[in-house]
């Protein structure tokens, strides 16, 4: 929660068993603040860390696949590229395998930065934790690797990485009188 910048703990309160309130420990709020009343990159942040932590403490030491829906939505993108490292660590530490179906580009260049920080062979990063299976508008299905630096093996098709990239050559064009 710390990292995230959501609080610095969380009490959950029962009510007779048949309802939870989920309260948000900080600085600010040393009694409490209801989940709820958070923003909702928050909530569904604590949500998911709520259910990791569920599940690797309920199948610790068995295999497990967790299965993520665009964990990006509603979160700032210093967060997004977070959740990266998340789920790095958590393979790395728990060996929880994930299936992640993201647009965040966040997310995808941090996974890049991790491989190409952590990955000391070509032989390891072929084999570090993290696969990209890329479901163009048109055509199939294929599989992106990573390099020994990080980079990717294959492009994205037009639309996807490169939409920053136009914007900010065409500004730069802008700028000089070009455009």
């Amino acid at each position: 929660l710390k990292e995230f910048k959501i609080g610095n703990s969380l009490k959950i309160q029962s009510y007779a068993g048949d309802s939870y309130q989920v309260l948000i420990i900080d600085e600010d709020n040393p009694d409490g603040i209801d989940l709820a009343d958070k923003g909702m990159g928050s909530i569904q942040l604590a949500i998911l860390l709520l259910r990791l932590t569920t599940l690797i403490r309920k199948y610790r030491g068995q295999d497990l696949t967790v299965l993520l829906e665009e964990p990006e939505q509603n979160l700032h993108p210093a967060i997004q590229s977070m959740l990266a490292d998340l789920v790095h660590d958590i393979n790395k530490n728990f060996g929880v395998q994930f299936i992640i179906e993201t647009h965040s580009e966040y997310l995808v260049r941090k996974s890049q930065v991790i491989v190409g920080r952590q990955y000391d062979s070509e032989e390891k990063a072929k084999e570090n934790p993290f696969r990209i299976y890329y479901l163009p508008q048109s055509g199939l299905t294929y599989s992106i690797g990573y390099t020994l630096n990080g980079r990717l093996t294959e492009k994205f098709e037009p639309g996807f990485f490169d939409e920053a990239g136009k914007s900010n050559f065409y500004l730069m064009r802008k700028e000089r009188g070009l455009e």
